[in-house]
């Protein structure tokens, strides 16, 4: 059985732009004509799921395809941060600790500071 064109005409992204889907009848997929996610069709149900969606594979050239974020984080404070390769960490607007922890108001902690703040009560 296949889906139901009135259907398909009216589904659309779940992510807050709500953009058009395309249908992939071969592949049983729907995929997000704006951000590239990728939702599949089990049992001629669409899995309209953002956790259960498939990100759009990576080009060639290593960059990711779509608009999306590719690894990226903002924080509550609006700085934001980006995996860096090679093991490490960048941030582009906030601090940053041996552990990766940091508060909602920007202070950072590492495992050191906690254990001399144990040790000072």
């Amino acid at each position: 059985m296949a889906l139901d064109q009135q259907l398909l005409e009216i589904l659309a992204c779940p992510d807050t732009h709500h953009a058009p889907l395309e249908h992939d009848v071969a592949a049983q997929t729907l995929t997000c004509t704006e951000c590239g996610r990728i939702f599949e069709i089990r049992d001629d149900i669409p899995i309209l799921l953002l956790d259960e969606a498939r990100e759009p594979s990576a080009s060639a050239d290593g960059s990711a395809s779509s608009p999306a974020s590719a690894g990226g984080s903002a924080s509550v404070d609006g700085s934001a941060s980006s995996s860096a390769s090679a093991g490490g960490s960048a941030s582009a607007g906030g601090p940053a600790s041996v552990d990766g922890s940091a508060s909602v108001d920007g202070s950072v902690s590492s495992p050191a500071d906690d254990a001399a703040d144990k040790g000072a009560k």
